[in-house]
């Protein structure tokens, strides 16, 4: 388990590398985050919490992209990358060139490859 900093996830930013198991990053304070922040900060973590007071997100735009490179590892063994949001954080999932994504209810977005039409990341945003 991370407990970190915005600041410190903003870009240019640190590299956290979870590892084999289920990382849990807690964003404790800071700045406000963007989908760009996260996707160059985060690799093989399974959980990101921005619920703290005072932690702003804006992940807005997300796709199989952003998914598969926090996911990293994690993703080809069929991990869920779960992303806490509270009121003042947005989300939104956008299909890209290479990924479609699939609302599958309850907050549950899929990610299909296109040239293979295999799931490839899964996110459960609560």
């Amino acid at each position: 388990m991370f407990f970190i900093d915005a600041s410190a996830l903003t870009v240019p930013s640190t590299d956290v590398q979870g590892g084999s198991n289920a990382d849990i990053v807690t964003i404790s304070t800071g700045t406000a985050l963007t989908l760009a922040d996260i996707v160059g900060s985060l690799s093989q973590v399974e959980t990101i919490d921005f619920s703290q007071a005072g932690v702003s997100a804006t992940l807005t735009n997300f796709n199989g992209a952003a998914a598969l490179s926090i996911l990293g590892n994690s993703a080809s063994t069929g991990n869920v990358l779960t992303i806490d949001l509270d009121g003042d954080d947005t989300f939104s999932t956008l299909t890209d060139a290479a990924h479609t994504a699939n609302s599958l209810g309850g907050g549950i977005y899929q990610y299909i490859d296109n040239a293979t039409s295999q799931e490839v990341a899964r996110i459960a945003v609560i």
